[in-house]
């Protein structure tokens, strides 16, 4: 089986074309976490990287942006949209997102 690895994509949807593109002949890929924070495309990045059937590994920036992982450990001096330390998930749609059991 040849799997496609993706990660870290952070919202940017331009890169994530690119990667997918320029990508060999996989059969399945597999998402090791990180898809939102700082880019633009928080919504339009979760609807592509559901769209190819991947497996998921939630990042620390994926666990934060849904309220699992406190703030305190992210980069204090980074730019910061209204008070967010996450940019691009101002962005989100909203609504409630049910939280996964934790093991």
């Amino acid at each position: 089986m040849r799997v496609l690895v993706i990660s870290d994509i952070h919202a940017n949807l331009d890169a994530l074309e690119a990667v997918l593109a320029a990508a060999p002949p996989h059969d399945t890929v597999w998402n090791l976490g990180d898809s939102v924070g700082y880019g633009a495309s928080p919504n339009e990045v979760i609807e592509a990287i559901r769209a190819l059937g991947v497996v998921f590994v939630r990042g620390n920036h994926d666990r934060a942006c849904c309220g699992l992982l406190p703030l305190d450990d992210f980069n204090p001096r980074r730019p910061v949209d209204s008070g967010n330390p996450h940019p691009g998930t101002h962005h989100l749609a909203p609504g409630p997102r049910p939280r996964p059991a934790q093991p």
